[in-house]
């Protein structure tokens, strides 16, 4: 454990990388920021890899180059858009899982993947595997992903696609630039809901186990301006079909969605 001074030393070092990224209009190179920032290209690695864990700075594919990520005011405001929703939806989605008896969870966007913030896994009377509140899913693979991309603004859309394009994932730069995942999600719009895909399974840090002989539909909580994020319904997939559980369910899924955006938009929420 270093002392308390190299920890400021670590921290200024840390913010002036940062500084530097957000204050250039391209993306720049190991070799741009040493010049730039005096500091070690060693010590640039180590600053960057922490920035990257956070979100806070990317890394592109191609170039190798870095760009910025989201800001300390952007993960602030989310945080507190997050809580407010969460706490929104928790008692509808509670009496969504009384009526349809299978679980449902709450998912935002972050960055560039899935967010699971909230679940009524342990008031199911179907006992599911819990998956980790906080844990990421993929944005391209889940249904969750994919009913957030078809339904989010235009612009913000094509931003998440343009840098799926370039993810460490093999998998999903290969599904992206195919152009099958525009074709999904113009299907998603269609049928009204988003479908998990059997790929997820095969994702890097994905614990396939826990979704092993379980599938899901999502529906997004689109409101006026933006989606907000999107909640789900959970079965296993041995006792329905995904067509059975639409027929009987989708429409209360998406009654759900709808009280939830209702809610939220009507509350003095902060501006976007």
């Amino acid at each position: 454990m270093g002392s308390a001074g190299d920890q400021l030393r670590g921290l200024a070092r840390g913010l002036e990388v940062l500084r530097i990224i957000h204050g250039e209009t391209g993306p720049q190179s190991l070799h741009d920021l040493h010049l730039k920032s005096g500091i070690s290209k060693p010590s640039l690695l180590r600053i960057l890899a922490t920035l990257e864990a956070h979100h806070m700075v990317r890394r592109g594919i191609d170039d190798h180059r870095y760009r910025r990520g989201v800001s300390l005011d952007e993960i602030r405001s989310a945080s507190a858009r997050n809580e407010r929703l969460i706490a929104t939806a928790a008692p509808v989605l509670d009496r969504l899982c009384a009526r349809v008896k299978w679980p449902t969870d709450l998912a935002v966007r972050a960055g560039d993947s899935i967010k699971l913030c909230e679940s009524t896994r342990s008031l199911s009377p179907f006992r599911l595997d819990r998956a980790p509140i906080g844990q990421r899913i993929s944005m391209a693979f889940s249904g969750a992903g994919r009913a957030y991309l078809a339904f989010a603004p235009a612009s913000e859309a094509a931003r998440i696609l343009g840098r799926l394009e370039d993810a460490d994932e093999e998998l999903v730069r290969t599904f992206v630039r195919s152009g099958r995942m525009q074709a999904v999600l113009d299907d998603v719009r269609r049928l009204g809901y988003g479908e998990r895909d059997r790929a997820l399974t095969r994702l890097p840090g994905m614990n396939g186990g826990s979704i092993d002989g379980t599938w899901g539909i999502s529906v997004p909580l689109r409101g006026r301006r933006r989606v907000h994020g999107c909640i789900n319904l959970i079965w296993v997939h041995r006792a329905c079909s995904t067509s059975t559980i639409v027929d009987r369910h989708l429409g209360h899924l998406k009654a759900a969605a709808n009280e939830i955006v209702t809610a939220i938009e009507t509350t003095d929420l902060p501006r976007q």
